[in-house]
This record gives C-alpha cells, sequence and structure tokens, in this order.
C-alpha cells in the first residue's frame, strides 16, 4: 500500500452540542464517517470524552478490546489484520484526552502518556 499523504482540516463548532475541535484526519474522511460520536461528545460536559463515549453508546458502553498496538502514525494495529486509518479525531480545551476514529467502526480514547483504550462502536 502506498504511504498515504495525512492532512488536518479544523473544523470548530460544526456541530453545536460538540463544540470540539474536530480534525479529518484522511484525504477522504468527512464528518459522517464518525456517526453519532459527534452527538455524544461535549466540551462542556465534566466527564472525560471516554465516559462521554460510555454514556452515548447504547450497546454495552465503551467496552475495551485488548491486543491492539499502535505505530508512530497513530494507525491501530492487530495481529493478523491490516492497520487500520485515523479518520476523524476529536479535542477539547478542557479534556485531556483525545478521541479518534478509526476505519472498520474502531474508537480509541489516546491519553497524553501515548496510552490508549480501543473499542467497536459500530
Amino acid at each position: 500500500m502506498s504511504s498515504i499523504n495525512w492532512i488536518g482540516i479544523n473544523w470548530i463548532g460544526q456541530f453545536p452540542s460538540t463544540n470540539l475541535e474536530i480534525i479529518l484526519r484522511h484525504p477522504a474522511a468527512h464528518i459522517d464517517m464518525a456517526g453519532y460520536i459527534p452527538g455524544w461528545l461535549n466540551k462542556d460536559n465534566p466527564k472525560s470524552l471516554r465516559d462521554q463515549l460510555n454514556d452515548g453508546y447504547a450497546f454495552g458502553g465503551f467496552a475495551p478490546f485488548k491486543g491492539f498496538k499502535m505505530n508512530k502514525q497513530e494507525q491501530l494495529v492487530y495481529a493478523g489484520d491490516p492497520p487500520q486509518r485515523p479518520i476523524v479525531e476529536f479535542r477539547s480545551p478542557n479534556h485531556k484526552e483525545r478521541v479518534v476514529v478509526y476505519e472498520q467502526a474502531w474508537v480509541a480514547v489516546i491519553y497524553p502518556d501515548g496510552s490508549f483504550e480501543v473499542c467497536r462502536m459500530d
């Protein structure tokens, strides 16, 4: 597979209920690829972004899936599967963690120390 030209297009305030910085991480990305997630996150909510995902996802909450690794491009890598590229990223000035949506409906919460949790949210 050829390398991807990573881009960041900042959309701020596109979703009034969210008020988060939204970064499209792939040239073909569109905000609709994040599904309902923009409606679940709010920078003014004191809960962590992870807890907001847990509250918003009615099909079991944010249930981490073990075994993923993350490379320097923040692609998710799982043994035997091709790397999953980041599509859309959410950042909040009031929260330390970031939420990144990947191909195949994987969602990662990435913490400032580089640790992360991954959940399938389809």
